[in-house]
């Protein structure tokens, strides 16, 4: 039992799915009913855990539900027109307006935050990953490198863009290059098994490469004697990521 600054007591329960404990307030587990006072009555389950259920459900009766909510709204159609129609009559600004207008709304300052971010060399290689994660689901490719694995990938090439070794500072950041482009038809996608740490920057490593095939692209960066071993130490890291189990 703990004493809040009120002098009442909460209960500190576990959650029933995760066991972590947590103050039992509706702040932190679901809300399930209330009683004829009004008092809220709460699940067991938190409410990261809740939602964590509600997502996997949906995935695994996406149709369902999707018929579900189309078989509804065909039934509750004139429902559905007539709370339209009242929402404009109380404000008849279209939609695209109303959206535009909330987010005018928004803090200024984090809109400014947000685009000198988006402007520097890290923010850039964020927007890039994040496009090349978006690309490939398009694709149909899979998406499975974890920040572990790009842990890993900084850890044993020393921080260095693997080709010509330069160090993450001022001048290059070292972004996520796949070593196979996602244009190619034999792209095995953004996996462990695919993602290189190259300098990113003018005259970087990453933009040099481009979509070229990796061989190549050595061979013109290096000459053929040193692009022999470097395709040899990528290789052999493939081989060690292989090993952990990733693909």
């Amino acid at each position: 039992m703990v004493a809040d600054e009120s002098s009442q007591e909460i209960l500190i329960k576990p959650c029933s799915t995760c066991g972590i404990p947590y103050p039992h307030t509706p702040e932190y587990f679901m809300v399930r009913n209330h009683t004829a006072d009004g008092i809220p009555i709460l699940g067991g389950q938190c409410r990261p855990c809740y939602r964590t259920q509600k997502r996997l459900l949906h995935a695994l009766n996406r149709d369902k539900d999707n018929a579900y909510h189309r078989d509804w709204r065909a039934a509750h159609r004139e429902e559905i027109n007539a709370y339209d129609r009242a929402r404009y009559t109380a404000d008849p600004v279209p939609k695209r307006l109303r959206n535009r207008r909330r987010r005018l709304q928004y803090p200024l300052q984090k809109q400014a935050e947000g685009r000198q971010y988006r402007a520097t060399l890290r923010g850039k290689e964020v927007a890039r990953t994040a496009f090349a994660r978006r690309k490939a689901r398009k694709r149909d490719l899979p998406v499975a490198f974890t920040t572990d694995d790009w842990a890993y990938a900084l850890s044993y090439w020393h921080y260095a863009c693997v080709v010509c070794g330069a160090q993450d500072g001022l001048l290059h950041i070292l972004a996520q290059e796949h070593w196979i482009a996602l244009s190619h038809p034999a792209c095995p996608g953004t996996v462990a098994t695919n993602i290189l740490p190259l300098c990113d920057g003018r005259w970087g490593c990453n933009q040099r490469k481009g979509t070229k095939d990796g061989q190549t692209f050595l061979v013109e960066r290096l000459g053929k004697r040193k692009a022999k071993a470097k395709l040899k130490e990528i290789d052999a890291y493939f081989a060690a990521v292989r090993e952990r189990g990733r693909p």
